[in-house]
Parts: structure tokens; C-alpha cells; sequence
């Protein structure tokens, strides 16, 4: 199998012109790779294109850890992991919002921290799914890095069904029936699959690069 690496950090991106979900709970998770951290990368995100920004994105700081991340229009209020991650290492992030008032983030199954002030992206506004860019008025965030096995669900994972997928299981084994987007991200098709049928994404630049072992039976 494949990956989808993204090579420019100021063009590069998979999307959907719709958004999957427009409330939580969603769960986002992804494998990736961070070719530097010399910028925040955005992993994955549900988010609004125009000029007020209502969002969910799940990003990697410059300090190496995972977050997730809801803006209402006003501001943001970001969970960040207590674990970090270095470049060029492959590493699983997950982002559980489980609620309008509880955001967690883990890397690699660990480092969860939740944080828990209201805000409430608008389900009307929210339009674009993307993996590798958070789109508002001005794109920003872009991934420097690769990405593998991106998948979402209308639910909130517990904590171990996030572990297991860190574990490297796939996410057609977890909570099977409340996933609603799944990409492998093979690398060579576009528009990118998704075996759920919901989002195929629309390839801007990125290109093929190896893929993580992915365990493909049941935990």
C-alpha cells in the first residue's frame, strides 16, 4: 500500500466539497508524518470557507504535540497532548469531540488531554472536508509530511478504541457502524477512495509515498 505525501507546504491537499458531519460528537483520526516542525500542520478538518470561521481541525503544533482544536466564530479552544512527536517518525493522532464542551486529543493512544469551554461551530456554515489544510477566507495550516488511514466517525471513541487504532488496527474494526468516512489514502487514485462511499476527496499536488503496516483483522 500507499500514502499520500504532501510535498508543498502551501498548496498541497485532499477535499471534499461538503462536510461530512456539521456537529458533534465526530471523532477524526489519521497516521502521520511531520517532515518538519517548523509550522503548525493541519492533520485533518471539517470547516467553514468564507470569512467567519466556524471549524473542527485536528493539527500538530511546532512543539510536536497533537491537537484538537473547535472555532466558533469567535475563538478557538484547543486540547493539546501531553506527548509530543518528532519529525519523520510515523505516529497515530486522534481527536474526540465529544461534545460542544469536551475536546480530547491523544498521540499514539496516549498524552490524552481534554479541555472543556463551550463553543459551538454552526452546522450551517460549516461546508469543506479536508485532510492536509484548514480552509477559511486565507488557507492556512498546510501539512508538511504524509498521511495514511484517515477516517471519521458520529461518535465519541472511548479510550480504548483509540488505543487500539494507535495499535495499528484499521478503522473498519472500530465501531464499524458509526464510521462514516474512511480513506486508506493509497496513493494512486484521484479522487482518494473512501470505502464508505460518503467523501472521495479531490487531490491537489499530493503525491505517493510508503504507507504504515496496517492490521486489516479484527482486534
Amino acid at each position: 500500500l500507499m500514502a499520500r505525501s504532501f510535498v508543498s507546504a502551501s498548496s498541497h491537499k485532499l477535499q471534499y466539497a461538503g462536510a461530512v458531519l456539521t456537529a458533534v460528537p465526530i471523532t477524526f483520526a489519521v497516521w502521520f508524518q511531520v517532515a518538519d516542525l517548523a509550522a503548525v500542520r493541519c492533520l485533518m478538518s471539517i470547516s467553514d470557507i468564507g470569512d467567519i470561521y466556524h471549524n473542527w481541525d485536528m493539527d500538530v503544533l511546532t512543539s510536536g504535540a497533537v491537537v484538537a482544536e473547535p472555532k466558533d466564530g469567535v475563538a478557538a479552544s484547543l486540547a493539546a497532548t501531553s506527548t509530543t512527536i518528532g519529525a519523520n517518525v510515523w505516529a497515530h493522532a486522534c481527536a474526540v469531540y465529544g461534545s460542544n464542551t469536551s475536546r480530547i486529543a491523544y498521540l499514539n493512544g496516549g498524552g490524552k488531554v481534554e479541555e472543556t469551554t463551550s463553543r459551538i461551530p454552526d452546522p450551517a456554515l460549516v461546508e469543506r472536508t479536508s485532510y492536509g489544510v484548514l480552509e477559511r477566507s486565507t488557507a492556512i495550516f498546510y501539512h508538511n509530511g504524509v498521511l495514511a488511514e484517515g477516517a471519521m466517525w458520529n461518535v465519541a471513541l472511548t479510550d480504548a478504541e483509540v488505543a487500539i487504532l494507535a495499535l495499528g488496527y484499521s478503522p473498519m474494526f472500530v465501531r464499524p457502524a458509526s464510521l462514516v468516512m474512511y480513506h486508506p489514502l493509497i496513493g494512486r487514485y484521484s479522487p482518494e477512495i473512501d470505502r464508505m462511499g460518503a467523501a472521495p476527496m479531490t487531490v491537489t499536488g499530493a503525491v505517493y509515498a510508503d504507507h504504515p503496516r496496517i492490521n486489516m483483522h479484527a482486534a
